[in-house]
């Protein structure tokens, strides 16, 4: 009987121990990665900088910015680059007239949504949001819970010792569409500024307070924090909601004592350069990026 009872004991400690073991190999492996020594310029923020800026052309730089990321999962994976990269001297963070729309944060605790984000970026957040989800969108965490150890696992195996080896940092995507009409230019809108019903949101409760924290997390850090706003088309500008637009410049006032803004919403460039209405392809990306290049040389000669 003793025996069947330590068979049994070992049986079901056994996955646990397993468990915890690759989450601590996984930990290891992460606070041990890095960036390039050369890489001195990080790249962050949603699809606007995903898509719009080529860190083959912007020097010395690195994107790794993902598509509808939220400022909470931004500030994690910055959070953790800042201890371990002091050659790192400036973050270039996408930030427009969207980025404060209600619906952003559906991805941190509307199931649906969420779920491929915790994916990503759960074994960077800290203890206190993770309590957070666990109560707002706890069924969504545990649905995640499979896949986030198979990916840490297979990242273990790789023996990845580069951020860019992780899930949790994106990188710079050649878009070669040439949809700039009405139809994905009203879908955008649609998505960013009103709700299922016709209304216009209201403003996510977290969106700018994450985007105060990775403000002081620049200053802790002494980084240079370049807020950039990605070039519009003429078509989409004109359908944004004016309390967004509004909105969005009050808060930019409210920070810019503290960091850098680059407002290029309206560059002109050729319609044949967008991707669609709000997001620049890899022509256009190619001409923004020469243009960013060019100004964080004069920013970094002012310094």
């Amino acid at each position: 009987m003793k025996k069947l009872l330590k068979d049994i004991s070992v049986f079901i400690l056994m996955p646990v121990v397993v468990i915890i073991a690759t989450w601590l190999m996984y930990y290891y492996r992460v606070e041990h990665s890095s960036f390039n020594k050369g890489i001195s310029i990080v790249i962050c923020g949603d699809s606007h900088t995903e898509s719009g800026i080529n860190d083959s052309i912007l020097l010395h730089s690195i994107n790794i910015s993902n598509s509808s990321e939220h400022y909470l999962y931004t500030y994690s994976i910055l959070n953790h680059i800042l201890k371990h990269n002091t050659q790192i001297k400036t973050i270039l963070l996408g930030c427009s007239f969207h980025s404060f729309h209600q619906n952003y944060d559906n991805y941190l605790f509307e199931e649906e949504k969420a779920q491929g984000m915790y994916l990503r970026y759960l074994p960077l957040l800290d203890a206190e949001f993770i309590a957070k989800i666990a109560l707002k969108n706890g069924s969504g965490m545990v649905k995640s819970a499979s896949t986030i150890y198979d990916k840490m696992f297979s990242s273990i195996l790789h023996h990845s010792t580069s951020y860019l080896d992780y899930p949790f940092t994106g990188r710079y995507y050649k878009s070669s569409k040439s949809n700039l009409n009405d139809t994905t230019i009203n879908k955008s809108v649609k998505r960013h500024y009103y709700k299922e019903n016709g209304e216009e949101q209201g403003f996510s409760a977290y969106q700018k307070y994450y985007l105060n924290k990775i403000v002081d997390l620049c200053q802790q850090q002494k980084v240079r924090l370049v807020i950039i706003n990605t070039p519009l088309s003429k078509a989409y500008y004109a359908k944004i909601p004016e309390k967004f637009i509004n909105d969005y410049y009050a808060y930019i006032s409210s920070i810019q004592q503290r960091i850098a803004f680059l407002d290029f919403h309206t560059l002109d460039f050729d319609m044949k350069c967008y991707g669609d209405g709000d997001h620049l392809n890899a022509l256009g990306a190619g001409l923004f990026s020469i243009k960013v290049d060019s100004v964080l040389n004069v920013l970094q000669g002012g310094q």
